[in-house]
């Protein structure tokens, strides 16, 4: 697949329009945007964001489940050089105050509900003034930088725009300078949080450049072209959504089919109605659909290709699914992946380690203590270089903690054998030393859960005077196929 010429995200998106103006790019719910439609309405959003006010830099949260309006959205805050900054829908008035306030968020595009959230009632909880104010007035004490609130729904208060009219606004005003708002491709395009092992979320920064070249490369390691088409169900607040599989395949010109939010039954119907060739799934949705007891009923054998994580078994399980999908490693830090291995592998290769670093990455294994860097098949933290983030957002001290020399301290523990191949152990802080000896949980879990009767395991340390600490085990035995299972 030829390689993308844009470096901004808007300019892939006219270069994908004039290129497969009639192809369908987004489905759902049965309803198709060609590409040509696509851009069409990113530019119509993209004038009504303009006519709020927002421009170069500023952040545009998005708050929904997997829909069109999502993509659309960020698309067109790429478009006008503002920042796209997905939010987590499992966020309570907490959290969710926390990353508007911190990201200075200055326009909220969100849904008014989805699942049991009630989002206009949690975002009232934080901006009270959005029941009392008009939407053109609206100025809340909480958050000082945010002066405007976009709703789809039916549920749209008296300070919010419905999301129609916000397209309404855009379709009626000038396309003039729409184009001529001066991205550069090193322009910040795209603030995920993250919450890693730190009490509050860390707001990670990620550029056009980066979110283009990194995601082709990952679509090349997994075979991607212009007639695949992805079945995503990953959140789209996730970086493996929306900086790794959406921007894959879209880079090779491909169409995305797009599931709110994951049920496995409802899963498996819709890849076999839009025939998605794409996987992209962690080890509970793997299993889910693994030992669907209904999975014989459906077709989805156009599943081919994608990308997935976890311990051999779930690797093992999604491989049958997927005859071709890839073992990748990364973080929201690098770009979703720095490491995939080449869906073409041999699949013992696939079930044991994560591929070489993607072109553009150097991976560094060292000793977590002296930073001396180790051998072949030596266990160190590695440390990544090139495709990452050039820092978190308003966040010096971390900043400083984590990146030294331009390199990206993981915190990940693993090695690289003599093909260059990088290999998955642990996370540093997760090892457990037991009579003066390393052991990795990963390790124990793997083995515990080939068994028949564990559903899901997860294995810790804790202290005890002889050995040093000694593993506990949490587990839950299996009493039914997972997808019967609720929580």
């Amino acid at each position: 697949m030829m390689e993308p010429k844009s470096r901004t995200l808007g300019g892939l998106l006219d270069e994908l329009a004039e290129r497969y103006e009639g192809k369908d790019a987004l489905l759902f719910r049965g309803e198709r945007l060609t590409f040509g439609q696509f851009r069409r309405r990113v530019d119509d959003l993209a004038k009504g964001l303009r006519e709020l006010g927002v421009g170069r830099g500023d952040r545009v949260a998005i708050l929904m489940g997997n829909r069109p309006e999502w993509i659309l959205s960020a698309f067109a805050a790429f478009r006008l050089g503002a920042i796209a900054m997905g939010v987590n829908t499992w966020y309570k008035a907490n959290d969710l105050g926390y990353v508007l306030e911190q990201a200075g968020a200055k326009t909220l595009v969100m849904a008014d509900r989805f699942l049991s959230n009630d989002f206009v009632e949690i975002v009232s909880e934080i901006c009270p003034e959005l029941g009392t104010a008009s939407a053109d007035e609206l100025r809340s004490e909480a958050l000082p930088d945010l002066e405007s609130v976009v709703v789809l729904g039916e549920d749209v208060p008296k300070g919010a725009y419905a999301f129609s009219r916000l397209e309404e606004l855009g379709a009626e005003a000038s396309d003039s300078g729409l184009r001529d708002v001066g991205v550069e491709p090193d322009d910040v395009a795209l603030l995920l949080y993250t919450s890693g092992t730190t009490a509050r979320p860390k707001g990670v920064t990620l550029v056009h450049r980066g979110l283009i070249e990194n995601s082709y490369n990952i679509g090349e390691r997994e075979h991607l072209d212009e007639t695949d088409r992805l079945w995503l169900s990953v959140p789209l607040f996730f970086s493996l959504a929306s900086a790794n599989a959406v921007p894959a395949i879209l880079t090779h010109g491909g169409s995305v089919a797009i599931q709110e939010r994951f049920e496995p039954e409802e899963a498996l119907a819709l890849i076999q109605e839009t025939r998605s060739t794409v996987y992209y799934g962690m080890p509970p949705v793997t299993k889910a659909l693994y030992e669907h007891p209904e999975r014989d009923r459906y077709d989805i054998s156009s599943l081919q290709k994608g990308a997935t994580i976890g311990p051999r078994e779930s690797i093992r399980q999604a491989i049958e699914l997927v005859p071709h999908v890839s073992n990748i490693y990364g973080s929201t830090e690098t770009y979703g992946n720095c490491c995939v291995i080449d869906g073409q592998d041999s699949v013992e290769r696939r079930l044991t380690c994560q591929g070489k670093p993607l072109p553009g990455v150097t991976i560094k294994i060292v000793d977590p203590q002296t930073r001396q860097e180790l051998g072949v098949g030596e266990v160190g933290e590695a440390l990544v270089k090139g495709y990452i983030t050039p820092g978190y957002f308003r966040d010096p001290e971390k900043n400083a903690e984590t990146f030294v020399d331009g390199f990206y301290l993981t915190g990940d523990l693993g090695y690289l054998d003599e093909g260059g191949y990088f290999h998955y152990v642990s996370r540093l802080k997760d090892m457990i030393k037991t009579s003066g000896i390393n052991v990795s949980p990963l390790a124990v879990e793997e083995h515990l859960y080939g068994h028949p009767k564990v559903n899901e395991v997860h294995v810790v340390g804790v202290p005890d005077e002889d050995l040093g600490s000694v593993s506990w085990l949490s587990s839950s035995r299996r009493t039914a196929p997972i997808a019967q299972r609720r929580s």
